[in-house]
């Protein structure tokens, strides 16, 4: 937790992983006294030039924590239009289609 908690200022893409992991402890309060808001920043953070897999996890975090259906849906329609993680396309075209 230590050196995770060092990395979370640094604003570089080689430690957005570490940021997004940071981030799933403070949301869950492992290792860590829970914060929802500064865990839900970092993964924000993470979501706007990670992976598929953050982009949903940040989908889900607006969507089941903030009630932010909006937020979602506009994440979930960028991963399902993005072709390089097929498991997370399917995945958000799946719960695009559930919400019609």
């Amino acid at each position: 937790m230590s050196w995770l908690k060092k990395v979370e200022h640094l604003d570089k893409p080689e430690v957005d992983t570490a940021v997004f992991a940071l981030s799933l402890c403070y949301l869950c309060g492992t290792g860590t006294q829970q914060d929802i808001e500064r865990g839900g920043a970092l993964l924000a953070r993470t979501a706007v030039r990670g992976n598929s897999d953050m982009k949903m996890a940040y989908a889900e975090f607006l969507h089941g924590i903030k009630n932010d259906l909006a937020g979602a849906k506009a994440i979930w329609s960028e991963v399902a239009k993005d072709a390089s993680n097929p498991e997370a396309q399917q995945e958000a075209k799946e719960l695009l289609r559930t919400l019609k």
